[in-house]
């Protein structure tokens, strides 16, 4: 589980469920509901990313790209936003499946493929539909921009059974 500082010391009965006192420090826990499998995969990308970003001083073109694959890898842990609901249905949603996608990719091996399934699993909870449209389109947009290939689908197009690898574009 990851979990992130906060300084605020009020340790509230109502919080209990969104954070977690550890020797006297409130800490934020990330997203609980995401498959152990793609949850590790994530939270070594963000380790990686920091450790990338630690090897670059700030300004330098790789320092740049270790920032994005550290906050890509929060998004998708959650940790930069909260899950997705209806309520958020849109921009944020949006954000959350792009990041998602880009640090499932870069927490595997290159030649490797995600998933639409498993950017559902990981950014929505179990049955909820909606949330086809917004990876759906995600993808499209990774698609137009070279980012993303489609390795394969099912005769029927269903979004759930779609493979992706890296395109050209893809850093």
């Amino acid at each position: 589980m990851n979990f992130v500082y906060s300084s605020t010391p009020d340790f509230s009965e109502s919080e209990t469920t969104s954070f977690i006192p550890v020797t006297g420090r409130r800490w934020r826990g990330a997203q609980l509901d995401i498959p152990e499998r793609l949850q590790a995969q994530l939270i070594s990308e963000l380790i990686a990313g920091k450790f990338a970003m630690k090897q670059f001083l700030p300004g330098a073109a790789g320092h740049e790209h270790a920032l994005c694959r550290v906050l890509d890898a929060q998004r998708a842990l959650g940790e930069r936003n909260n899950r997705f609901d209806e309520a958020r249905f849109g921009g944020e949603a949006a954000v959350h499946a792009l990041s998602t996608v880009r640090a499932l990719l870069r927490s595997r091996p290159p030649g490797d493929v995600v998933t639409a399934a498993e950017v559902v699993s990981v950014i929505a909870p179990a049955g909820w539909a909606r949330c086809d449209e917004v990876v759906d389109a995600t993808v499209r947009q990774l698609l137009d921009g070279g980012e993303l290939v489609e390795l394969a689908a099912d005769a029927a197009g269903a979004l759930a059974e779609r493979r992706f690898g890296r395109g050209p574009a893809f850093s």
